[in-house]
């Protein structure tokens, strides 16, 4: 049964709209109560060992270098701009 709804692609076209839907009707409850109804529905269908999935793209991402730029601080001119590669 879990084959049929905890896949990707229905977990991206009807999880993530039916838990966004299901937020804002329980948001006048409460935003407490509406981000656990949220987070339910998101996580239920999400497939088994996403997190699997997720920490070998993660991984790969930064084997290539991808990342390699996050740890460097955006650097600004005098006035203000981004600086250009090289500045």
């Amino acid at each position: 049964m879990s084959k049929l709804y905890r896949n990707w692609p229905v977990h991206n076209l009807f999880g993530h709209p039916v838990s966004e839907l299901a937020y804002w009707v329980v948001r006048p409850f409460g935003k407490s109560r509406a981000k656990q109804v949220n987070k339910w529905i998101h996580d239920s269908t999400l497939p088994v060992g996403h997190h699997d999935e997720a920490m070998i793209a993660i991984l790969a991402a930064i084997a290539s270098g991808v990342n390699r730029n996050l740890a460097k601080p955006d650097r600004k001119t005098a006035d203000g701009h981004p600086a250009e590669q090289g500045e």
